[in-house]
């Protein structure tokens, strides 16, 4: 099954760690939480795990390979750790390789096993390896992120005149503190300076992050009077039609497979409009697919003001992509809702617990989509509260179609 970014696809525990003296020279410990949380909060994401073939390992390395929550403190991991921890700084690459392959188990083991090397007399810094490993984008996540660290304690300056380089980086942790420079630069300029609007755009086009984004997008718009298209940025899915609501008692709408479920492409006209032929029993009588337009600037639609602040209701939103090739994708929502996620009549993504957040891409799925029209359809469940909480009215969604590094695909005109 497809996951969640926050919800199926959760933070895992990491076991205990053997203790390991660090170096306040490199600030050892530091690098290893810094690098662990923040792998943390990426774990999972498709632009950062891909399948390259294995390369072959020391056996220490394999061993912490296969580290899993199962077997946090077995005599044979110990071993491996220890060894692998002793290590000259030459060997340094083959574990940042291994890092390439490891869950966030035996990355973390990996990762003290390195706290371990910096202790390792007259350990030298391997600085023009590290560099390469932080700017190779076929690389994955965890080695660059480490490599990052690395770098970033033994030659900041270095590490700065890398970090400008990686304004366009696919990975978005890379790619933001590029834009932070960018914006900052643009800052010490004289304010409505050509300079200063070219360096701002720049930084638009690069920003991939939602606070990034509106915060360039203010400055461009209350200085320079140029308001730039957010949903055509990000790729928020604009036109719906809706259709709703139907009955939600005690949750067991979610369970049931309600009309609308059974649309299809040929239900459509050429413009994108659904049959009006299409009418479906619910909530009050006879209901049919009506038009709305989602909020440019945040690809909000608010259910709300759509089908009525009502609560144990279901409601349906469907919208047609067209896509002018096919090519891999991701669909990517905020929905606080329980839902359901439908691509050209294929379930995607089922998550039956309501109100578990209201983030900015907070569920990111992989798809494929195909050349010509693709049918998405949004199933959100409203349910009632345990008791009278404010929060708990929203019934709001929206969706963007981008690539895995965030960047919105265009839909075919």
């Amino acid at each position: 099954m497809v996951q969640s970014r926050n919800e199926v696809r959760p933070r895992t525990s990491i076991p205990p760690v053997p203790e390991v003296r660090t170096s306040s020279r490199f600030g050892a410990k530091v690098l290893v939480v810094l690098g662990l949380i923040l792998w943390s909060m990426e774990w999972g994401r498709p632009e950062l795990l891909g399948q390259a073939p294995a390369p072959k390992h020391d056996p220490a390395l394999i061993h912490l390979l296969q580290a899993e929550r199962s077997t946090p403190g077995s005599e044979e991991l110990q071993t491996a750790w220890r060894t692998v921890s002793q290590w000259p700084a030459d060997r340094l690459v083959e574990v940042l390789a291994a890092a390439d392959e490891a869950n966030p188990v035996s990355l973390h083991w990996l990762r003290t096993a390195i706290d371990g090397m910096l202790e390792q007399p007259n350990f030298k810094t391997p600085i023009s390896e590290l560099q390469q490993v932080v700017q190779d984008r076929e690389r994955k996540f965890a080695a660059r992120r480490i490599a990052w660290d690395l770098l970033a304690a033994a030659n900041p300056e270095l590490m700065e005149s890398i970090t400008e380089s990686l304004i366009a980086d696919p990975i978005a942790v890379f790619r933001r503190p590029a834009i932070e420079k960018r914006v900052a630069l643009a800052n010490g300029l004289e304010k409505k300076s050509a300079e200063r609007k070219r360096i701002l755009l720049e930084a638009f086009q690069a920003a991939r992050d939602e606070d990034q984004v509106g915060q360039v997008a203010r400055v461009l718009d209350l200085e320079f009077g140029e308001k730039p298209d957010l949903a055509k940025h990000f790729g928020y899915l604009v036109n719906w039609h809706v259709v709703g609501p139907f009955p939600n008692i005690g949750e067991a709408g979610f369970h049931e497979s309600f009309s609308p479920e059974k649309i299809l492409l040929s239900d459509f006209d050429g413009d994108g409009r659904p049959s009006e032929s299409l009418e479906y029993s619910g909530n009050g009588g006879m209901l049919r697919w009506q038009p709305h337009a989602a909020v440019n600037d945040t690809g909000e639609l608010d259910l709300n003001k759509i089908l009525g602040k009502e609560k144990e209701v279901v409601g349906y939103g469907v919208a047609v992509f067209d896509c002018s090739e096919e090519r891999p994708a991701e669909i990517r929502l905020r929905m606080q809702n329980a839902f359901k996620l439908w691509l050209n009549g294929e379930l995607l993504q089922s998550q039956s617990i309501g109100h578990t957040g209201n983030a900015f891409d907070q569920y990111a799925i992989p798809v494929t989509l195909k050349q010509g029209k693709n049918l998405i359809l949004i199933k959100s469940c409203q349910n009632k509260p345990p008791q009278e909480i404010e929060w708990y009215d929203t019934w709001h969604f929206n969706v963007r179609i981008c690539d895995k590094s965030g960047t919105a695909i265009q839909e075919q005109k």
